[in-house]
């Protein structure tokens, strides 16, 4: 059958893929006859004639063509031993060094250590198809112009697709001819090279359009061995910060001979890669300090630094898969596997000897056994990094071994390789239920055994490198918040069974947020890393030292008691206090705050016990900082800082999700006849997590400690205007707001207050705000500015718990305001000592002569109600007169409420 023109053959150059039209040949291998698609029959009748499957060329006319001029070496992915036997013999008969590998991972390994000049695939190929081969290889640039050809014995437009779509060149189908596999390779090689007649020379490359190193140089130099270079550049980037700090300090100091040298060590690490421009800049900068020229080392200086980031960043780009992969995992190769364990279980002498042999050449470290039992008992003391399995033996066969095995905690991730003659589907299956790695089938063939090992340990080294990543932070390679927390329950579950005492840590440290605000995060990052090496020197191998998170630190102390613990806590405080962070010419000091909790049986969960170090660390902040505090149930500043952190969460769920509400309690007129709105005052109130109300004496004080009071007043102020529009439309009741000292001398209060005022169209006049005297004084200006823009509105002012400072007089001289709220402590004294009954006579007489009426709190029963209308206080407060009610469903009536306003 003809193929479409369009799929027989591509070519893809430097600047697009172009398909090529020519002559389809097809090969009749039975007559060694040639017949060009369009001459004599019609093609399909030709296609049927010549007996065997197509094969596909560029060359029109000719059956065989003389091979390339060079020897190439050839890079070959084929797993049919007889196919791999073919083609090899073609390719060396002209003269090309072959290498060939049986999988795809293997492949690309090898195009890796060596580049070829062709690579010829195979499209079935386990582990990794062709087609995933080319187009790992298309990923990187330097196998961006590789002759790719696609080799395979089917003959479906998917296939075809597929080898287009991934990268390939060429596509060819089995069986090939000498001539054939001549033809096409030379087309590529010629192509490639720009010798091909169609083929469009590249544009000339602009300076800034070159990569700021030569990757080819940088492999020639360390002898094509890419993880070398990896290696080299991952040191690179680690030290050229200090290497760079180093150079500029000696240009601050004057040091030109310093300069000198430490340009002259870039240059000579920077010649390595192949980094022409950093190389020249240094260079400058060490021939310019020879000659005493500041002026231009500056002007150079600038130029380098830029020079260096774009290499650091053409370097992390161009190696990024090799930098993200495990050093254990990129060292892979016949070096990497010397030493490696491996356990043979093997009851036939002849194969065990086979194999025993054939792994020592390898380099591995061997072991045999001959029967299951033994096999077990050899895996438990031997401790292997693979074993190899018989499928078939007497007594306890493999599937049963490889099922005990995998009960084993020792060794129940070793790779386990099962060994068997028998190759049907079923057998396959019964060895991976049992919990077998892979399988290989008899008789062994060494370089199919050879890539199956070699990809075992790849996959055990992933497999641990997954795991290593999920339990260590990424940045300082410290065990993470689930490592910890897990090494946490452990210790736990030990001292609840045994009564043993182990020591919790946390810490946070002091004035981190400064480098991250000055120099940016990755000064943060280097920050941490050096610090984590730091701390890591003050506690046991046996210990663990985490990163929790941001700065915070956590630290287990194993059969440790807090006397003891409090002495590591000490050292790891002076180990950061003596540590200095140097960053582009800036030096930081910092400090650490520690929480220290006795693992013991006392508690209940972990998470007692991190809530406890938590409260604990933050109460050695609240002590100074830079030291550590022990936790106890007794300490008042622990309690205090437990409380805030089982209160902060809500608070911070209350502020997003509505979780506050308002209460409201009346005002009342003391003296008959006053006719004037209902008066109330909104109180503010928390609904805890199982829908209790939390009242502000226990939660207030925490809002105020962590910076939250003027998010809480905005609220408050934002759901009165939504209460009076939605409940209290066309009634003329007034209510009165509490608003902190932080919102006060907020110069974008008064603003947000209009805003609210216009969206819910409050009449400014229906609102009056409360504020305490002391919430002035550390910014009267700005306070004074506050209420004048709110009264001009139209609002009313309260002063607050008037009477209870040292001031409240002159500050009442200083401030416009409607009304004094009477301190409730002088109400609440009234009757029973005369200097309360004086402070209430002293202050009414006050508002009488400025005009201000007053208003007395704590107002609770008849007879300090009668007392305050002899004094003359105009309104009262209190649960005398009116319990709060709240706000979402209206108790009583208006007829109530004006009931309540003639009791004297």
């Amino acid at each position: 059958m003809l193929l479409p023109e369009r799929h027989f053959f591509s070519y893809r150059g430097r600047l697009q893929a172009r398909h090529y039209r020519g002559a389809l040949i097809v090969n009749d291998h039975s007559s060694d006859r040639t017949t060009k698609a369009g001459e004599g029959s019609p093609g399909r009748a030709n296609a049927a004639d010549a007996g065997g499957k197509p094969a596909f060329s560029l060359r029109r006319g000719h059956e065989e063509s003389e091979p390339p001029q060079r020897p190439l070496h050839i890079l070959i992915g084929e797993d049919n031993p007889v196919n791999a036997e073919i083609v090899t013999g073609f390719l060396e008969q002209d003269g090309h060094s072959v290498q060939l590998e049986i999988d795809g991972e293997a492949v690309l390994l090898a195009a890796r250590q060596r580049r070829p000049d062709v690579v010829l695939l195979d499209l079935r190929m386990p582990r990794m198809d062709g087609a995933e081969v080319a187009r790992a290889l298309r990923r990187h640039g330097r196998f961006r112009d590789l002759p790719i050809i696609a080799v395979t014995a089917a003959t479906t437009e998917e296939d075809r697709e597929r080898s287009m779509e991934a990268g390939m060149d060429a596509y060819v189908t089995k069986p090939l001819s000498r001539g054939q596999l001549r033809r096409v390779i030379s087309e590529l090689v010629d192509a490639k090279a720009g010798r091909n007649e169609n083929a469009t020379p590249p544009a000339a490359l602009r300076r800034s359009d070159l990569p700021p190193a030569d990757l080819h140089a940088a492999l020639e130099a360390v002898d094509n061995d890419r993880q070398l270079l990896v290696t080299m550049f991952r040191a690179f980037r680690r030290d050229y910060a200090k290497r760079w700090r180093a150079l500029c300090e000696a240009l601050r100091d004057s040091d030109l001979e310093g300069v000198h040298f430490e340009a002259h060590t870039l240059k000579g690490s920077m010649a390595s890669f192949g980094a022409d421009d950093v190389v020249g800049l240094a260079a400058e900068i060490a021939h310019l300090a020879d000659r005493g020229d500041v002026q231009g080392i500056v002007q150079a200086l600038g130029e380098l630094r830029e020079a260096l980031r774009a290499f650091v960043a053409w370097g992390t780009q161009t190696l990024a898969e090799d930098l993200h992969r495990s050093e254990a995992v990129s060292h892979l190769g016949s070096d990497a596997l010397v030493g490696r364990k491996v356990l043979v279980v093997e009851d036939s002498e002849v194969t065990a000897a086979m194999l025993t042999q054939f792994l020592r050449r390898e380099g591995y470290d061997v072991a045999e056994a001959h029967s299951g039992e033994s096999g077990l008992r050899m895996a438990r003391r031997f401790m292997p990094d693979i074993v190899l399995l018989d499928r078939l033996m007497s007594g306890m066969d493999g599937l049963e071994v490889c099922r005990r095995l995998r009960r084993e905690p020792a060794v129940e991730d070793v790779p386990v390789l099962i060994i068997t003659a028998l190759d049907d589907e079923a057998s396959a299956q019964n060895a991976i239920d049992a919990g077998a790695s892979d399988f290989i089938t008899k008789p062994l063939f060494m370089p199919v055994l050879r890539q199956r090992l070699r990809q075992m340990v790849l996959s055990q080294e992933r497999h641990r490198r997954i795991r290593h990543l999920a339990y260590h932070d990424s940045l300082t390679d410290l065990p993470n918040r689930a490592l910890f927390n897990q090494r946490l329950e452990s210790l736990h579950a030990a001292s609840r069974e045994n009564g043993s005492t182990h020591v919790l840590m946390y810490l946070d440290l002091d004035r981190f947020k400064l480098v991250n605000d000055t120099c940016g995060h990755q000064a943060g990052d280097e920050l941490l890393c050096q610090l984590s090496r730091v701390l890591r020197e003050h506690v046991r191998d046996e210990d663990t030292l985490a990163r929790l998170g941001g700065d915070e630190f956590g630290v287990l102390l194993e059969g440790c008691d807090t006397e003891d613990g409090a002495k590591v806590a000490q050292a790891l405080v002076d180990a950061v206090r003596s540590f200095a962070f140097f960053w582009e010419n800036q030096s930081f000091f910092l400090g650490v705050s520690i929480g220290v909790v006795s693992i013991d049986p006392r508690w209940r969960k972990t998470s007692e016990m991190l809530s406890a170090a938590d409260a604990a660390c933050y109460a050695a902040k609240g002590s100074g900082r830079d030291c550590y505090q022990i936790y106890s149930e007794e300490d008042e500043a622990i309690q205090r800082q437990t409380k805030d952190v089982h209160l902060l969460p809500m608070i911070s769920r209350a502020l997003e999700h509505n979780g506050f509400t308002l209460f409201r309690q009346q005002i009342v007129p003391l003296h008959d006849g006053v006719v004037e709105p209902d008066w109330y005052e909104l109180l503010l109130r928390l609904v805890a997590d199982d829908g209790s109300i939390v009242s502000p004496a226990n939660f207030v004080p925490t809002v105020e400690r962590y910076g939250l009071m003027g998010r809480v007043d905005r609220w408050v102020i934002r759901n009165a205007c939504a209460f009076i529009a939605e409940r209290e439309a066309g009634l003329d009741s007034c209510y009165s707001l509490n608003l902190s000292g932080n919102s006060i001398v907020d110069e974008g209060l008064g603003d947000y207050v209009d805003q609210q005022f216009a969206w819910y169209g409050i009449a400014p006049e229906r609102i009056s705000f409360e504020i305490t005297e002391t919430a002035t004084i550390n910014n009267m200006e700005r306070a004074l500015r506050f209420i004048h823009h709110v009264r001009g509105r139209g609002c009313r002012f309260a002063l607050d718990d008037f009477g209870a400072g040292l001031s409240s007089f002159g500050y009442l001289k200083a401030m416009p305001v409607d009304y004094i709220k009477i301190d409730g402590g002088f109400v609440r004294e009234l009757l029973s000592h005369s200097f309360d009954h004086a402070m209430v006579q002293a202050i009414q007489m006050l508002g009488d002569s400025m005009g201000i009426r007053t208003v007395a709190e704590f107002a609770e029963n008849r007879a300090q109600l009668e007392a305050l209308k002899a004094i003359g206080v105009h309104y009262g407060q209190g649960f005398g007169l009116h319990e709060p009610e709240p706000c979402r469903e209206r108790a009583g009536s208006r007829g109530d409420a004006c009931s309540r306003r003639g009791r004297g």
